[in-house]
C-alpha cells in the first residue's frame, strides 16, 4: 500500500480487517475516535473503525438511505484521490454532494407527498 493509505470497510457486519492482529504486531496510534495509524515497514497506514464496516458504526442503514450513503462514500473517495481534502474527518464538499442528493431525491422521493416512492418488487 502507498504511504498514508486508508484501510476502510463499508460492507457486511462481519469484521473485515484483522485490526487487533495488526495492532499487536505493529502497534497502533489512536488519532481520533474511530481512527488509528499503524506503521508497517516504514509506511503509515490509517485504519478506520478498527477494521469494522463504517456503515454499521452508528447502526445499520438499509434501503434507499444506504444508496445515498454509498454514493457519498464514492464521492469522498474521489476527493481523497484528487488530494483535495485536508487532514481530519470531513464530508465531500457540497458541490460534489448536491448533484448526488438531487439524483437520489428525483429517483426515490415523491414530490407530491415528500415520502418515498413505491418501488417495484425485484
Amino acid at each position: 500500500m502507498r504511504e498514508g493509505a486508508f484501510l476502510v470497510s463499508c460492507s457486511s457486519k462481519d469484521v473485515e480487517f484483522g485490526f487487533a492482529h495488526l495492532a499487536r504486531a505493529y502497534g497502533a496510534e489512536r488519532l481520533a475516535d474511530g481512527a488509528h495509524a499503524i506503521n508497517i515497514d516504514g509506511k503509515r497506514l490509517h485504519v478506520l473503525n478498527e477494521g469494522m464496516p463504517i456503515n454499521f458504526r452508528d447502526g445499520a442503514n438499509s434501503g434507499p438511505i444506504l444508496t445515498l450513503l454509498q454514493a457519498e462514500m464514492i464521492a469522498a473517495c474521489g476527493e481523497l484521490v484528487r488530494g483535495s481534502l485536508q487532514p481530519g474527518i470531513q464530508a465531500p464538499p457540497m458541490e460534489a454532494r448536491a448533484p448526488i442528493l438531487k439524483a437520489w431525491m428525483d429517483f426515490y422521493i415523491n414530490p407530491a407527498t415528500g415520502w418515498f416512492r413505491p418501488m417495484p418488487d425485484s
